[in-house]
């Protein structure tokens, strides 16, 4: 039989190394709440894309995309994008392109805050396939000023859909995904 302060230090250890993986995890979960609904199961996250490169005073294509593990809703509507450009760039123009079988196409898309943030919706009924990488495209500026081999970073994309059973009760909104760049 094991002695009560032996089971005190465990039972505190375990209370320690629980709060400390709650505290370590507390800020990336508050940094991504849902929208609407509660807590969400874990169903997508996205995928690691290297920094696209273009060259200072030019634009160019920069990919990202999300990951399907499984349980993303299969029925969807209403999709809204919402995109911000890397640290020092701005968008080139005021279009998301889906990448493949991706979910779109995009409309409505309208560039604010200086060109660094952009909003479209699409009304493509199609969810995103189980198992699936799913990649969307937009075209970033970077400016001429910025020195060569430069990281610029803190893009980021995230959408939000309605999912079944079409009510603001359930609005399902994906993982950040990063836009990111690295000049010529």
């Amino acid at each position: 039989m094991e002695n009560r302060s032996r089971r005190a230090w465990r039972r505190g250890a375990a209370a320690l190394a629980a709060t400390g993986v709650l505290a370590l995890a507390a800020p990336a979960l508050a940094a991504d709440p849902p929208l609407y609904g509660g807590a969400q199961p874990v169903s997508a996250v996205a995928a690691h894309t290297r920094p696209a490169v273009i060259a200072p005073g030019t634009s160019g294509p920069v990919r990202f995309g999300i990951w399907n593990i499984g349980g993303f809703p299969p029925v969807t509507k209403d999709w809204q994008m919402n995109l911000y450009a890397p640290r020092g760039t701005t968008f080139a123009d005021a279009a998301l392109t889906p990448l493949g079988d991706a979910p779109g196409p995009w409309h409505r898309c309208e560039l604010t805050e200086g060109d660094t943030a952009l909003v479209c919706y699409s009304d493509d009924p199609r969810s995103i396939q189980e198992y699936t990488l799913q990649q969307w495209q937009v075209n970033i500026r970077v400016p001429r000023e910025t020195p060569p081999g430069t990281v610029l970073e803190d893009g980021r994309a995230r959408f939000f859909t309605h999912a079944e059973p079409f009510s603001n009760s359930y609005f399902w909104t994906s993982p950040r995904m990063r836009l990111a760049v690295r000049t010529a």
